[in-house]
């Protein structure tokens, strides 16, 4: 005779299989919540703005970069004591200097909306937290700029040609990131040298266009001019034959 259990035990074991479920269930919401908080928010422990107060503000958030070393470098600028995740994380264009975006030449030239895009090798330095001595990050980095502009400068002197230095690969490492600006600048003078090209193509098309309708108009009132002319004269030899018709009568 097979016995029945209660329902009290069937109830319990049905939870007790259920509840791995629900809970993987609620943990990844959790994450859910987690991630829409982070990517509303400005991930800079001391920055107070989030998308819904800058709304209309032009105040951009950007995302972590794809490069691991750049992103720890994102993290640290932070000063954050919780973990955070890059795939969410967002921080606000309140962080970077003007030097930090790239130059959006074709827009500029067309005279739309430039668009707000960093540089590769941007970095947060501006309304940073304090460090432990209480020194601001961003005059220390900003210090920092200063060094790296002076030894991109001496590079300079040294190498006439900026293609030089970019393809000389025995340099010493303490110059490696000032030869990866002075490539992503030989970059940055070829695009708008291109843009710049493209804006001369269009303005000589435009031009040759305003030639031809100069010349049709011309050609029109010329045409009209002989018209005007040639009716006058008409009109002068009429007169002219009908005096001498009454002389003669």
């Amino acid at each position: 005779m097979v016995r029945e259990c209660p329902l009290e035990i069937l109830s319990f074991s049905y939870l007790f299989l259920c509840c791995p479920v629900l809970l993987a269930i609620l943990l990844k919401n959790c994450e859910n919540l987690a991630s829409i908080a982070s990517m509303s928010a400005c991930a800079v422990a001391t920055c107070p703005n989030y998308h819904r107060k800058t709304k209309g503000k032009g105040v951009i958030y950007h995302i972590f970069p794809v490069c691991p070393n750049r992103s720890k470098i994102w993290i640290s600028k932070c000063k954050r004591q919780d973990h955070i995740n890059v795939k969410y994380a967002r921080i606000c264009s309140d962080h970077f200097r003007p030097s930090d975006y790239m130059d959006d030449m074709k827009n500029r030239l067309l005279g739309l909306n430039q668009k707000k895009i960093l540089k590769p090798d941007a970095v947060p330095s501006v309304n940073l937290p304090l460090q432990d001595n209480g020194e601001d990050i961003s005059s220390r980095s900003e210090r920092k700029r200063k060094r790296s502009i002076l030894r991109e400068a001496k590079i300079r002197l040294k190498c006439l040609s900026p293609k030089k230095v970019c393809e000389t690969p025995s340099m010493e490492p303490f110059t490696t990131p000032t030869n990866e600006n002075i490539c992503s600048s030989c970059f940055e003078t070829q695009k708008e040298n291109a843009l710049l090209l493209e804006r001369i193509r269009f303005l000589e098309k435009e031009l040759e266009k305003t030639k031809e309708e100069t010349k049709k108009n011309q050609r029109k009132k010329i045409k009209e001019m002989k018209t005007k002319a040639q009716i006058g004269r008409i009109l002068t030899e009429n007169k002219s034959l009908k005096i001498k018709n009454r002389r003669k009568f």
